[in-house]
C-alpha cells in the first residue's frame, strides 16, 4: 500500500494534469493543421482562375495589336507598325499556348482555349500575315486594296465572343472557388475556437488544481516564515493535506516548536554577555579615540615636516583637514611669497579650480572676515542646504567652516571646508581642529619665508648673471668674493680665476692702487659713506694691460659679522666714443653750414674730423662737375705734424674710392705703392683711410686721412659715423654741384630772355609809337582803339619781363643799384599822386601821412618801384569804400615807410610765402591779376639797400607791408653803376 501511496498524492495529480494539457494541445493543433491545409487549397485554386483571366486579356490585346499594327503597315506604310505587328503575333501565338496550356486540366476550359488559339492563328497568319507578306513583296497597295474588302471585323467579333465565354465561365469558376475556400475557412476557424476552448479549460482547471495543493499552502508557509524571521515564534501553519506539502507543513511546525525552546534558554545568556561587552566597548572607544587623536597630530606634523614647497604643503594641510572634519570640499588661501596682504588660492579639494577666485582680500566673504576677525567663522544653509557640483557629481551641502591660520599676530591663510553633515563638531574636535591649523600656519610660514628668500637670491642671482655691469665684491681685505659673467668678460678673468685674488692688483692701474687702498682704509677706520653716494668714473685695467674708462657704483653691508663691498663696473668707453662720434658730426654739420662754398668748408670738415677721430694728416677731394677728373679741395695736418708731410699729393687712395664706392681702410701703408702713403709713412703716419662722399648721383668725392694708428677702424659705430659724415659731405657737393648747374641755367635763361624777348617787344613798342604819331589820321576810332590796347599788353609784357630779370638779378647777388642821395618824402609822393585817379576810379580813399626825415642814400627808381608795387597791390585787393594809408616816419636811425589797407588779408600760411617768387595769395588768386613778383622785388630793393621788408596782416580786417631803409651808411649789396 505503500508503494502504491504516491499515486494519490502531488506527484499523480501533477502527471494528470500534465498528460490532459498534452491531449488537448494534440487534438487543438491537428484540426488547426487540417483546417489550414484546406484553406489553402482552396485559396491556390482562386489565385489559378486570377491568372487565367489575366492571360486571356493580355491574348485578347494581343490579337487586336496584331490586327492593328497590320493594317496601318499596309495601308499606311509606317515601317514602325511593321515591327509592332511582329512583336504582338509572337506575343499573341505565345499567350494562346500558355492558355491552353493553363486551363489543361478543365475539359471544358481547355476545349475553348484551343478554340480560341485556332482563330487566333487563322486571323493572323491566313489574313493579315498575307496582306503583310504582299506588302513587303513590294504589293502593298494591291495589298491595301484587299484588306479594305477582306475586313476583318467579322473575325474579330467571333472571336471576342469566344474570349468573353471563356472568361465568364473562369469567371463562374472562380467565384465558385472563392466562396468554397470562405466557407471552409469559416468552418476551420470555428473548429480552432472550439479547440482552443476547450484547451482554455484544461489549462484553467491544472492552474486551479495547483493553486489549492500546492500554491496556497506554500503562500501559507512562507507568511509563517517570515514571522519566524521576525521573532514571532507562535506561528503555524495547517496541517489537514495528507501529501507532501501536509509532511512539510508538520515538519515547521515541530521546527518553530523547537526554536521557541531554545530561545529561552539563550536569551538569559546574552542578556548577561551584553552587559559585559557593554562596558569593555565603552573603555575601547575611549582608548581608540586617544589613539587617533595621538596618531593623527603624529601624522600631521610629520606631514608638514616632510615637505618645504609651498603648493605641496598646501595640498597636503587642505587633505588632512578636509579627512578631520569628514568635508567634502574644500579651499586654501595663502601668502604666496609675491604678496603681503592679498591671499592666493594654493590648493582646492572636490571643486573645480577654474570656477574659484584666483585671490582672496581680507574682508572679502566669511573667509576675508575669518582672516580680518582671527576666529573661525561657521555658517549654515538651513533645511534646504546649498546644491553644489564637485567634480561631476551632484553635492548638498550642510554647514561651512572658515578657519584662519594664524602665525602669532600674523594670518597666513585661511580654510574653508565645506560639509553635507548638519552636526557641528564637539568641543574637543574643535579644540583639536585649531591646534592642527596653527600647526599648518607655521609650517606655511616657514614655507612663505623659503620661498621669498629663494624667489630674492634668484632674482639677484640672474640680474647678477644677466646684467651687462660687471659686479665684483671684496671683503675688508680687498679679496674678491664675487665675479659675474660680465666681469669675465670686461677684465678677460674667468670666475675661478678672480675670486681670492686681491681687488686693486687685479683691476686697478698700478699708478691708482695705493690711493684706492688709502680710500678703503680710511673708511674702515672712520666710517665715511662719501665713497658709496656717487657714481665715479675710474680708469680700470684689462687682463692685457689695456686700461678704460668705467663708472663705479659701490654699496657695502655685514654679513655674518664681516663687512662686504660690492661694486657695479660700466664701461663708458663706447659712451665716450659715440659721443666723440656725434660731436664730430655736429662740428662737420655747422662747418658746411657756415660756408657757402667747398673752398672754405673743406679745410673745417678736414679740421672736425682729423680732431674728431684723433687722426693727423688729410686731404678732401671732389669730382669735377664734367665728371671726369678728382680735383683736391682741401688739405689739412694737424699741430703736431710737420710741414713736410704735406708736400706733392697723389690720389691713388680717393680715386680708389671713387671708382669702388667702398671705405679702404689700411693699417699700414709702407706696403702702398702711393705718393701720399710714402710721405704719410715718412712722417711716422703708418695707418690711412679713406672715406667715399656719397650722394644720389654715386660718389662725388673723397677725404683720406693718415693717423699713427687707426685702433678703432673696425667698430661698427665708427664706420658708421664716418659713414654718415661722407654721406653729409657728399651731399653737400652735389647741392653746390647742382646750384652750379642751376646758375649757369639761370644764366642762359636770363640771356635768352634779355635777347629773345625784351629785343622784339622793344620793337614792337617803338613801331607802336612811330605808328600812333605818324599815321593818327589815317587809323580809324577802332583802330586806334585796338593800337592802345596792343600797346597796354605790350608794354605790360615788358615790364614783366623786366621784372623778371629783376628778380633772377636779385636772386643771383647780381643787382645793379645806382644809390644817389634822395628824399623818401619826395619818392613817397610821386608814387601816391600817380596811383591816385586809380583809387579815385575804385572809390578807395589813398591816403598819405608823412613827416621830413634826413635825405638817404639808395636808388631813386628802384625805391619808387618798391613803392609803387606796394601802393598799387594794396588798390587792387581793397573792396570799394576801403582805404589805403601811406605814412613814412623814422626810427632807430632807419626810415620806416608803410603801406596799410582795410582789403581781403591774408591766412598766416600765406604770410610765410608772400615773398616767394611767383607765390599768390589762396585769397587773392582769383580777385585780380598778376604773376606773383611785385613782393619779391619789394624784398630784393629793400635788403639790396641794406634794410628790410615785414608783412602783418589779419583775414578779413587788412594788411600792412613795412619797408625800413638805414639813414645814413650804404646798401648791403655793392651797387653797379649804371
Amino acid at each position: 500500500m505503500r508503494s502504491l501511496s504516491w499515486l494519490r498524492g502531488l506527484t499523480a495529480r501533477m502527471l494528470v494534469g500534465c498528460a490532459l494539457l498534452v491531449v488537448a494541445f494534440a487534438v487543438a493543433f491537428a484540426l488547426l493543421l487540417t483546417a489550414l491545409r484546406d484553406l489553402d487549397s482552396k485559396s491556390h485554386c482562386t489565385t489559378h482562375s486570377m491568372q487565367v483571366l489575366a492571360l486571356s486579356g493580355k491574348t485578347q490585346n494581343s490579337v487586336s495589336d496584331a490586327t492593328s499594327a497590320a493594317t496601318n503597315y499596309v495601308v499606311q506604310g509606317d515601317k514602325a507598325a511593321r515591327d509592332r505587328f511582329a512583336a504582338a503575333r509572337a506575343l499573341a501565338l505565345s499567350n494562346t499556348a500558355a492558355l491552353e496550356q493553363l486551363v489543361r486540366d478543365n475539359p471544358t476550359q481547355r476545349q475553348a482555349a484551343v478554340s480560341i488559339r485556332a482563330g487566333a492563328e487563322l486571323l493572323i497568319r491566313d489574313w493579315a500575315g498575307v496582306y503583310v507578306a504582299m506588302a513587303e513583296g513590294g504589293q502593298r497597295r494591291q495589298a491595301a486594296r484587299l484588306m479594305t474588302q477582306d475586313s476583318p471585323r467579322s473575325r474579330l467579333a467571333a472571336l471576342r465572343g469566344e474570349f468573353e465565354g471563356f472568361n465568364d465561365r473562369e469567371e463562374a469558376l472562380g467565384t465558385s472557388r472563392a466562396q468554397a475556400a470562405h466557407r471552409h475557412a469559416t468552418e476551420a476557424s470555428d473548429v480552432t475556437k472550439a479547440a482552443f476552448a476547450s484547451l482554455l479549460v484544461v489549462v484553467l482547471l491544472l492552474l486551479a488544481t495547483l493553486s489549492r495543493g500546492i500554491v496556497n499552502p506554500i503562500r501559507r508557509m512562507a507568511h509563517a516564515a517570515r514571522r519566524l524571521a521576525l521573532g514571532d515564534l507562535d506561528a503555524r501553519v495547517p496541517e489537514g493535506s495528507t501529501t507532501e506539502v501536509g509532511d512539510l507543513a508538520r515538519a515547521f511546525n515541530y521546527m518553530v516548536a523547537s526554536i521557541r525552546g531554545s530561545r529561552e534558554s539563550l536569551e538569559t545568556q546574552n542578556a548577561e554577555l551584553e552587559a559585559q561587552q557593554l562596558a569593555l566597548e565603552r573603555a575601547l572607544d575611549g582608548l581608540a579615540e586617544q589613539k587617533q587623536r595621538v596618531e593623527r597630530l603624529h601624522r600631521f606634523a610629520e606631514d608638514l615636516a616632510s615637505e618645504t614647497r609651498l603648493e605641496a604643503l598646501s595640498q597636503i594641510v587642505l587633505a588632512q583637514l578636509t579627512d578631520f572634519t569628514g568635508a567634502e570640499v574644500g579651499t586654501l588661501y595663502a601668502l604666496d611669497g609675491d604678496r603681503d596682504v592679498t591671499m592666493a588660492l594654493l590648493s582646492s579639494e572636490g571643486l573645480d579650480r577654474e570656477v574659484l577666485a584666483d585671490e582672496l582680500l581680507p574682508g572679502e566673504g566669511l573667509a576675508g572676515r575669518a582672516i580680518v576677525e582671527r576666529r573661525m567663522i561657521t555658517a549654515s544653509f538651513g533645511d534646504g542646504g546649498l546644491r553644489m557640483t564637485s567634480l561631476g557629481k551632484e553635492l548638498v551641502l550642510a554647514r561651512e567652516m572658515h578657519v584662519p591660520l594664524m602665525q602669532g599676530e600674523q594670518t597666513v591663510g585661511v580654510v574653508t571646508l565645506g560639509t553635507s553633515d548638519a552636526e557641528d563638531l564637539s568641543q574637543g574636535r574643535l579644540e583639536q581642529l585649531a591646534y592642527l591649523a596653527g600647526q599648518a600656519a607655521v609650517a606655511l610660514s616657514n614655507a612663505i619665508a623659503l620661498r621669498r628668500a629663494r624667489t630674492q637670491a634668484a632674482i639677484n642671482r640672474a640680474v647678477l648673471e644677466s646684467t651687462r655691469e660687471a659686479f665684483v665684491a671684496f671683503d675688508e681685505n680687498g679679496q674678491i668674493t664675487a665675479w659675474n659673467p660680465a666681469a669675465e668678460w670686461l677684465f678677460g678673468r674667468s670666475r675661478l680665476e678672480a675670486i681670492g685674488l686681491d681687488v686693486y692688483d687685479t683691476v686697478v692701474p698700478a699708478r691708482d692702487r695705493e690711493t684706492h687702498r688709502e680710500g678703503l682704509r680710511s673708511f674702515l677706520a672712520t666710517g665715511d659713506p662719501g665713497m658709496f653716494q656717487d657714481r665715479t668714473e675710474i680708469t680700470l685695467v684689462r687682463r692685457d694691460g689695456r686700461e678704460f674708462p668705467a663708472v663705479i657704483a659701490m654699496s657695502q653691508l655685514e654679513a655674518g659679522g664681516r663687512r662686504v663691498f660690492n661694486a657695479f663696473l660700466h664701461d663708458v668707453t663706447r659712451e665716450k666714443l659715440t659721443k666723440r662720434y656725434t660731436h664730430t658730426q655736429y662740428e662737420v654739420s655747422r662747418a658746411l653750414a657756415e660756408s657757402g662754398s667747398m673752398e672754405v668748408a673743406g679745410p673745417s670738415v678736414l679740421n672736425a674730423m682729423g680732431q674728431g677721430f684723433r687722426w693727423q694728416f688729410g686731404t678732401l677731394w671732389a669730382v669735377e662737375d664734367d665728371g671726369g677728373m678728382l680735383q683736391r679741395q682741401a688739405t689739412w695736418a694737424s699741430h703736431s705734424l710737420g710741414a713736410q708731410a704735406c708736400a706733392v699729393h697723389d690720389h691713388k687712395l680717393a680715386k680708389r674710392v671713387w671708382q669702388t664706392g667702398q671705405l679702404v681702410s689700411l693699417s699700414d701703408v709702407v706696403d702702398e705703392s702711393c705718393e701720399d702713403c710714402a710721405v704719410a709713412a715718412g712722417g711716422g703716419l703708418r695707418a690711412a683711410i679713406a672715406v667715399p662722399l656719397e650722394a644720389d648721383g654715386g660718389v662725388v668725392g673723397a677725404v683720406v686721412f693718415y693717423a699713427r694708428e687707426m685702433a678703432e677702424s673696425e667698430d661698427r659705430d665708427f664706420t658708421s659715423a664716418v659713414t654718415a659724415i661722407g654721406l653729409q659731405v657728399g651731399q653737400y657737393l652735389e647741392r653746390k654741384r647742382a646750384q652750379r648747374a642751376a646758375d649757369r641755367m639761370k644764366d642762359g635763361f636770363l640771356a635768352l630772355v634779355s635777347h629773345e624777348l625784351r629785343t622784339p617787344l622793344t620793337s614792337i613798342v617803338g613801331y607802336l609809337e612811330l605808328l600812333v604819331e605818324d599815321e593818327a589820321d589815317q587809323v580809324s576810332a577802332t583802330g586806334r582803339q585796338f593800337l592802345g590796347v596792343i600797346d597796354r599788353n605790350a608794354r605790360r609784357l615788358q615790364q614783366l619781363v623786366d621784372d623778371v630779370l629783376f628778380a633772377a638779378q636779385a636772386e643771383a647777388g647780381r643787382l645793379s643799384l645806382d644809390p644817389h642821395h634822395m628824399d623818401l618824402h619826395d619818392v613817397a609822393s610821386e608814387s601816391v599822386d600817380a596811383l591816385r585817379p586809380t583809387a579815385v576810379e575804385r572809390g578807395i580813399n589813398l591816403r598819405l601821412g608823412t613827416e621830413r626825415l634826413p635825405a638817404v642814400t639808395a636808388d631813386r627808381d628802384r625805391v619808387g618801384q618798391a613803392i609803387d608795387n606796394l601802393v598799387s597791390n594794396a588798390l587792387k585787393f581793397t573792396p570799394p569804400g576801403g582805404s589805403v594809408d601811406v605814412r613814412l616816419r623814422s626810427r632807430d636811425d632807419a626810415a620806416v615807410l608803410e603801406v596799410s589797407d582795410t582789403g581781403l588779408g591774408m591766412s598766416e600760411e600765406d604770410r610765410q610765402r608772400v615773398f616767394d617768387r611767383f607765390f599768390r595769395a589762396g585769397a587773392t588768386r582769383d580777385s585780380a591779376p598778376g604773376v606773383g613778383l611785385g613782393l619779391t622785388i619789394v624784398k630784393a630793393i629793400a635788403e639790396g639797400h641794406g634794410g628790410s621788408v615785414s608783412v602783418e596782416s589779419e583775414e578779413g580786417v587788412g594788411t600792412t607791408f613795412r619797408i625800413e631803409l638805414p639813414l645814413e651808411g650804404k646798401p648791403a649789396a655793392q651797387p653797379a653803376r649804371r
